[in-house]
């Protein structure tokens, strides 16, 4: 598996700390790097929105033609499988 952190790993630390979850929502960037230890690439916006019952935030990935690389970061994962690693 690609080397980085899974983003169910930060959703279950942002829903069990209140802090983390208030810092992450205020400084992704920062709260990010420090929870992982990685040094995020720079010229990437890191942007964190909470749903709510009213409010759905849906994202489409970017094109082909304009992708330039993978994320190094994330890793892509799978909540439903229920495994941690």
């Amino acid at each position: 598996m690609a080397p980085g952190i899974r983003w169910s790993t930060i959703v279950k630390k942002a829903l069990e700390d209140p802090e983390f979850k208030r810092e992450l929502l205020k400084n992704p960037r920062g709260t990010l790097e420090k929870f992982s230890g990685v040094t995020l690439p720079g010229g990437v916006e890191y942007i964190v929105h909470e749903q709510s019952p009213t409010t759905v935030h849906l994202v489409l990935p970017q094109s082909l033609e304009t992708q330039l690389k993978p994320d190094a970061f994330f890793v892509q994962d799978d909540d439903d499988t229920g495994d941690e690693t």
